[in-house]
């Protein structure tokens, strides 16, 4: 009788482990992109096939079903993470917290991930009620989130459903923003596009390329744009180390050279451009380089648009004008500001310039 019992046990709980069997998807850091964003980041999520729906959480589910554990919510509204339905005990959940929650049950086309699940991150969220208990986390690179994958969609426990811990690293992509920077260098510029390899003489290369591009000329004004968010790090320091001689080479070919810069970033840093007027005092403007910060600048694309576009800022007198962009990230696909690749582009032409580019290699 007793090896009846414990048959008829197998069988019936043989559905139930044959089924959770079937639904075991697993994200790889493939399937994954985080990138910054305005005031946060965006987390993208590759839609595997068996995957209907996504619910963060602040922690996986304890085998205690008595024990809550619970879904990560933002503060305010945002667009991204609205109107996601979220079905529990066979309900659409109406609270006044559901318009919060980090869930996702419609995904969308990425360009590298096909389908993908959508997340916008503020840089706090937080989890829990009063009544039972609450938290908050902050998100940045290096924060872990319970990522709880749904066979059905609105994440609804009706069907099965699988934790899988995920740790947020900033997305790089840089072969696809690379390709993106000569794009638009190809469509914005009108002057020589250098595309600089990790295996070159940067110093060497920079030298070459700027003083072959200065025509000989009795007057020239020559503006240098130049990133300084973190990525430039190694960069940035090998331009002022060449800049004393890189003026005398061109006070060879300019008798009346003078020379001004912008400093560029993004929306949300410590500034957007910063802008040094034209001048002939060289040895000035070596001080000002030599203060210069290299930091920010967390995404890869920068507002690249606002640096060209602020030239009509720039005290330009010479009939002729030269300018060196130098950058290894693309302006904004979407533009964040009002100044878009086209307002930039428009502004070279108005003014007269030559602009020329030097993609660096991203870091």
């Amino acid at each position: 009788m007793c090896h009846r019992r414990f048959l008829l046990s197998v069988l019936l709980f043989l559905p139930v482990i044959l089924f959770a069997q079937s639904f075991n998807p697993v994200l790889t850091k493939k399937d994954i992109i985080f990138e910054k964003s305005d005031t946060g980041y965006d987390l993208y999520i590759r839609k595997l096939k068996e995957v209907n729906s996504i619910l963060l959480t602040e922690s996986q589910r304890y085998p205690d079903p008595k024990i809550n554990n619970y879904g990560l919510r933002t503060e305010i509204y945002y667009e991204a993470n609205s109107d996601e339905i979220r079905v529990l005990d066979d309900k659409i959940l109406h609270t006044k917290y559901d318009a919060f929650f980090l869930v996702d049950s419609t995904p969308e086309r990425h360009s590298i991930l096909g389908e993908a699940f959508h997340f916008f991150l503020p840089e706090k969220v937080i989890y829990g009620y009063k009544w039972s208990y609450e938290g908050e986390i902050l998100i940045q690179p290096g924060t872990k989130i319970n990522a709880r994958m749904f066979e059905k969609p609105y994440s609804d426990y009706s069907g099965a459903f699988l934790d899988q811990w995920i740790t947020l690293e900033l997305s790089t992509s840089t072969a696809t923003h690379h390709s993106e920077l000569m794009k638009y260098a190809s469509q914005v510029t009108n002057g020589k596009i250098r595309v600089i390899q990790r295996n070159e003489n940067l110093a060497d290369v920079l030298n070459r390329f700027i003083v072959s591009n200065v025509a000989v000329s009795p007057k020239n004004d020559v503006v240098f744009i130049i990133d300084t968010t973190i990525s430039m790090k190694e960069e940035f320091p090998i331009f002022i180390s060449i800049y004393p001689n890189l003026i005398k080479e061109l006070q060879r070919k300019v008798r009346n050279l003078r020379v001004g810069f912008i400093f560029f970033r993004d929306y949300g840093e410590e500034y957007i451009t910063k802008i040094e007027p034209l001048t002939d005092n060289f040895e000035e403007l070596e001080q000002i380089l030599r203060t210069v910060t290299i930091k920010g600048g967390q995404d890869i694309p920068e507002a690249l648009n606002e640096a060209i576009y602020d030239l009509k800022e720039i005290n330009f007198e010479a009939d002729r004008r030269t300018v060196f962009i130098l950058t290894d990230a693309p302006a904004h696909p979407v533009p964040k500001g009002k100044i878009t690749k086209e307002m930039a582009k428009e502004k070279i032409e108005e003014l007269g310039i030559k602009a020329n580019v030097i993609c660096l290699p991203y870091r």
